[in-house]
């Protein structure tokens, strides 16, 4: 169905969540979209110069579209994504686009970024005795380490994996995600993803990072907290082709 079938997909999980057929397209989606969509754009590269305009056009709209039905199937909480491994693929798709895309597709990969990197609090407040789907969140985002792996995610796209006109982007949805969960949980996959991101940084450069990053004048102002993570990551990168 492509574009206008994932738009008409989220536009009825928005309005009736676990709708018919809503279940089976979020594990198709997570099992084979982004396999689908990879092939699409190989099939789109080896097309004429005639065509390939166009065709790569249809592609970023089907990406779009897909980044966008998976963000709304998890605020809606799709019951089919309320197991570790629909979860698990869930956030390998977002991923796959924090990671050399620009334009409407970063801007889209970013806003699912951030919609997972809030799922798991979200879900704690929501469910005060216990769901499957704040289980297998936990299970991913926590114990697997799916929410470090995002937020490393966000540190490599300021970093170069986006073009630098995406800094403030990337910025603004690391800011959601340090004001939308508890203080100790932000700490710690900042901190944790950053020593990943920058396995060589000083304990002191580590804190220092850490409390500027987390500090009331960050949290109050994305620009202010870009310039604190281009700091850390080294100032300007080329983007990565």
């Amino acid at each position: 169905g492509g574009a206008p079938w994932l738009e008409t997909v989220t536009k009825a999980v928005e309005k009736f969540r676990d709708v018919a057929g809503a279940g089976s397209v979020a594990v198709a989606f997570c099992s084979e979209a982004t396999a689908s969509i990879q092939h699409f754009l190989a099939h789109a590269a080896m097309e004429s110069e005639a065509t390939k305009g166009a065709a790569a056009e249809r592609g970023e709209n089907l990406t779009v579209k897909f980044l966008r039905c998976l963000s709304m199937c998890v605020r809606k909480r799709v019951t089919a994504l309320g197991s570790a491994a629909a979860l698990r693929e869930a956030v390998r798709s977002c991923l796959v686009h924090l990671r050399g895309c620009s334009g409407v597709v970063a801007l889209a990969a970013l806003e699912y970024a951030q919609v997972l990197l809030l799922l798991l609090p979200q879900l704690q407040e929501e469910d005060a005795g216990g769901s499957e789907f704040a289980a297998a969140a936990g299970a991913v985002m926590s114990d697997e380490g799916a929410g470090i792996a995002l937020v490393k995610a966000l540190l490599e796209a300021a970093n170069g994996d986006m073009p630098p006109n995406h800094v403030i982007d990337v910025a603004e949805a690391m800011h959601g995600f340090l004001v939308g969960v508890p203080r100790e949980l932000s700490w710690a996959w900042l901190s944790a993803a950053a020593k990943l991101h920058k396995p060589t940084v000083t304990e002191k450069a580590l804190v220092e990072f850490m409390e500027e990053a987390m500090s009331t004048e960050c949290t109050n102002d994305s620009r202010k907290l870009k310039r604190c993570v281009k700091a850390f990551c080294g100032g300007k990168k080329k983007a990565a082709k």
